[in-house]
């Protein structure tokens, strides 16, 4: 889990950066954005469905958009790295 990565990330060979291209600096608020999916039925459904509508209209989930947060394949990650330097 450090590097922007888990182990499913890893064998995908996706990375998790924030919007400046850089390390996720919001892992923490990323990841309790992740739990609002588990809240009592009501809730939890509507984050569920929001999350939903936000990956078919913008390409990243609830947690990803309030985590300021984007998933990228390794490729785009070294792009990215190198640009940068």
């Amino acid at each position: 889990m450090k590097n922007g990565r888990t182990i499913g990330k890893y064998f995908a060979k996706l990375r998790v950066v924030n919007d400046n291209s850089e390390k996720n600096s919001a892992k923490a608020l990323r990841e309790f954005c992740k739990l609002l999916y588990f809240v009592t039925f009501p809730f939890g459904l509507f984050f569920l469905l929001v999350s939903i509508f936000l990956l078919l209209t913008t390409g990243r989930a609830l947690h990803d958009f309030l985590g300021q947060s984007r998933i990228v394949s390794d490729a785009e990650y070294k792009r990215i790295i190198s640009a940068n330097e």
